[in-house]
């Protein structure tokens, strides 16, 4: 590339309907509220308890905020599965997409139960949940990258603008410990 030429964002064929996106969010959530469970379940120091159980919280109050979104559509905007498509449908797009995020975004495996030993104090655990909370908003950026209809798209937007205020309380929740 030269100079200041910049690359056009990447635009996906799949349209997703604003209840798609929303569920996709709120599963997002959902596994945030469960990954924060099991880190809280698990942990024998209080103040890291305590700290896994306020993130656990506030994962809850935004799954909430999403299902009242979902409510406020009415019964618009339904998944639909069209006749003789041989592509995957949105539908079955989401559900593959979402075994991907949770690759992604949530860590699995040995190496990060032994990482979770070394957390003696929430100072310690917050860069290892704002690091979870960046990879959601890069998702809900990538999402915007899809053909959405301008209800789909305030709604991303609004995803966004929530996932980036949690991230700000998860930098206060830091610099407060410090």
């Amino acid at each position: 590339m030269e100079g200041n030429a910049t690359v056009p964002p990447i635009q996906f064929k799949l349209e997703l309907s604003p209840r798609e996106l929303l569920e996709l969010a709120l599963w997002l959530e959902r596994c945030g509220v469960e990954f924060y469970r099991f880190l809280a379940e698990d942990q024998s120091r209080e103040k890291l308890r305590g700290f896994y159980l306020r993130l656990m919280g506030m994962e809850m109050e935004h799954e909430n905020w999403i299902r009242r979104m979902i409510q406020s559509l009415n019964g618009e905007f339904q998944p639909r599965k069209l006749a003789f498509d041989e592509s995957l449908t949105g539908r079955e797009y989401i559900l593959r997409f979402r075994q991907a995020i949770e690759e992604k975004v949530f860590p699995v495996g040995i190496n990060f139960l032994f990482d979770l030993d070394n957390f003696a104090s929430p100072r310690d655990a917050i860069p290892f949940a704002k690091n979870i909370k960046i990879k959601i908003l890069a998702i809900y950026q990538l999402l915007l990258g899809f053909q959405l209809s301008e209800p789909a798209r305030k709604i991303m937007e609004s995803l966004i603008a929530e996932g980036q205020e949690h991230l700000q309380e998860i930098e206060a929740i830091l610099k407060s410990a410090n």
